[in-house]
């Protein structure tokens, strides 16, 4: 815009412009933003009340990338205005207020300025000086001031005041009119501090009554990430949590579409590393971070993750950071250190709280169910009771039904009344054994501890079947191992065991068929191993064998499977059930022997009894 012509007016002394710095202040003070508050101060320089100056450029610094870019050229007044009433019009739209061409966008480093301009801006005063750089529009003027708008939180830019005649104002105007801009600088800077102060106040207040509301975690962890993006000036924001594992892994985040997921996963390693340091991590531009990926350092200007920790626990983190090209830059002041800070305080108490409620739910899940086993429990031990009762009730009368049964079988010649008669004797049998199998169950005697080894029972079992065997013709394969030592067993209970599963392969082995039966020693159990090759109709389910009348058997011992495995497990001993290549059915117990030999004997009988036990084998 050209130079408009403007009355002269005679420099009186410093002290007659008091009336012009109040009025500065004033106005100053009035301003809504930083932008309005920079025009002030550019009008303040143009006006022969103020500086008087030619023209005014107003600079504002990018803060990612430290560019000063022209927004504002304003000049002098052209018809005569007062320094009020031109400083109030200055404050709304300053191309209404002084009409002329756009103002070309023009932006530099700050390596390009004068001296003059770089000490004002690195000292945060006014200077003045000559401009001997070129390429900026008052390189061709007399002289010029710079006023750096730096206070606290607030680093807005400059204020080049340029001289272009011999109208060059003087040093003690310039520090009068800089130290009304400064004091009114400070007290703009209080007041937007104030402002962020108090929005981020109200933010910590909604998230927290947010946290003490019925909603749940993931509300209140949305809220929690618009907040801290809003009340700092972010474009995104991201909540992290820490798993079992101590992985940090992406909650959630806020902020545009498609970018903030990418992002929010490229600060992982950084929250990684803060949560480790125990400390927030920033960086401003985030080129500087060197966890953060290439990709993502090229979109992402500037961040700040924070720690989130519950009890002296973390527990997850929050983070905050601005994209090249945002509206607005990130502000990392000291009120948003505190806000974060106190956010992200926040957000560890809702965390354990949820943590904690799902804790109580489960517990009190759990409480239910032991409330509902335990009346079960009741209820099938009464059963059990009664059970038992009729079992005993009943067995009396089966015997006396298989004993006439068997009578008739033997006085009735061959025919069908005697295969009616023979029907019944078996199905009396199988009755009474259930019965007894039930009544064993109920009355299970104390155990009767002796000295036992499992290659004598398993014997004993074979001998006490040798006529079941020869009558199905089955072949015995019989690896009973020499090393297996004797064991503080129940002899009763676990003989009854072995009798029960030799029962049961014969039970379903066909005529002509094969039973394995092995015993070895492993290095602190002793195995006992029994199988067959016989048949199963389809879908049998192996691990049926072992439930209390789960396997329909005619001819099962009468300690039964079931009885068993609960004899095993009272030895501190395992059973499996399984199918194994030729092998129909394995079924497999082993016991402990840790201990055993060093109760009975010292070292050398151990030794002795060891050959004794060989050549007896």
């Amino acid at each position: 815009m050209p130079d408009s012509p403007r009355p002269r007016r005679a420099r009186s002394a410093d002290t007659a412009h008091v009336p012009a710095e109040l009025a500065l202040i004033q106005a100053l003070l009035a301003a809504r933003d930083t932008p309005e508050f920079a025009r002030v101060v550019a009008a303040a320089a143009v006006h022969p009340d103020g500086l008087g100056a030619s023209v005014a450029h107003v600079l504002r610094r990018d803060a990612f990338t430290e560019v000063f870019e022209r927004i504002t050229r304003l000049p002098a007044p052209a018809p005569p205005v007062t320094f009020r009433d031109w400083l109030d019009a200055c404050r709304g739209d300053v191309d209404a207020a002084t009409p002329g061409p756009a103002v070309a966008p023009l932006a530099w480093d700050f390596d390009v300025f004068d001296v003059a301009t770089c000490r004002a801006w690195r000292e945060g005063r006014a200077a003045m000086g000559e401009s001997l750089a070129t390429g900026l529009p008052w390189a061709e003027a007399r002289g010029h001031a710079a006023l750096p708008l730096r206070a606290g939180g607030v680093e807005y830019g400059l204020v080049i005041a340029e001289f272009r005649d011999d109208d060059v104002a003087g040093a003690a105007r310039l520090r009068a009119m800089w130290e009304a801009v400064r004091v009114a600088l400070e007290a703009h800077d209080r007041a937007l501090q104030l402002d962020r102060r108090t929005v981020q106040a109200g933010a910590l207040l909604e998230l927290s009554e947010a946290v003490m509301s019925p909603r749940n975690l993931v509300e209140v962890l949305h809220l929690a990430t618009r907040r801290a993006a809003e009340r700092t000036g972010a474009d995104a924001a991201a909540i992290w949590t820490v798993g079992e594992d101590g992985a940090s892994t992406l909650e959630l985040s806020h902020g545009p579409s498609g970018a903030r997921e990418r992002h929010g996963r490229a600060l992982v390693p950084v929250v990684q590393a803060a949560l480790e340091a125990g400390r927030p991590r920033t960086a401003s531009p985030a080129t500087d971070e060197m966890l953060l990926p290439a990709a993502a350092a090229a979109e992402i200007a500037a961040f700040s993750v924070w720690p989130i920790e519950a009890y002296g626990r973390a527990v997850g983190a929050l983070g905050v950071w601005s994209v090249h090209g945002g509206a607005r830059p990130l502000a990392i002041a000291r009120a948003e250190r505190e806000y974060l800070g106190a956010i992200a305080n926040v957000i560890g108490l809702a965390l354990e709280q949820a943590r904690r409620f799902r804790e109580l739910r489960d517990a009190e899940r759990r409480e239910r169910d032991a409330t509902r086993y335990a009346r079960r429990r009741e209820s099938l031990a009464a059963l059990g009771e009664l059970t038992a009762d009729a079992s005993r009730a009943a067995l009396k009368p089966c015997v006396s039904v298989r004993a006439f049964a068997d009578r008739l079988v033997r006085e009735l010649p061959e025919g069908a009344a005697r295969e009616c008669a023979e029907v019944i004797v078996r199905e009396a049998e199988r009755v009474e054994r259930i019965l007894r199998e039930q009544q064993a169950h109920a009355d299970l005697a104390p155990p009767s501890l002796a000295m036992v080894q499992l290659n004598t029972l398993a014997e004993a079992a074979l001998r006490t079947h040798g006529e079941t065997l020869v009558r199905r013709r089955a072949r015995v394969v019989k690896r009973l191992a020499a090393d297996v030592p004797e064991l503080l067993l129940d002899r009763d209970g676990i003989g009854n065991v072995v009798q029960s599963v030799l029962a049961y392969a014969l039970d379903r082995v066909a005529t002509g068929g094969r039973i394995r039966i092995e015993t070895r020693r492993l290095a602190h159990h002793v195995l006992f191993e029994l199988g067959h090759d016989g048949t199963h109709a389809a879908g049998h389910a192996l691990d049926q064998v072992f439930l209390p009348f789960g396997d329909a058997r005619p001819s099962a011992a009468p300690a039964g499977l079931s009885l068993a495995r609960r004899v095993i497990q009272d030895h501190g001993g395992e059973v499996r059930v399984r199918a194994e290549g030729e092998w129909t059915t394995l079924i497999t117990f082993t016991l402990p022997i840790t201990g055993n030999q060093d109760r009975r004997h010292t070292g050398a009988d151990r030794r002795r009894t060891g050959d004794r036990r060989e050549v007896a084998a």
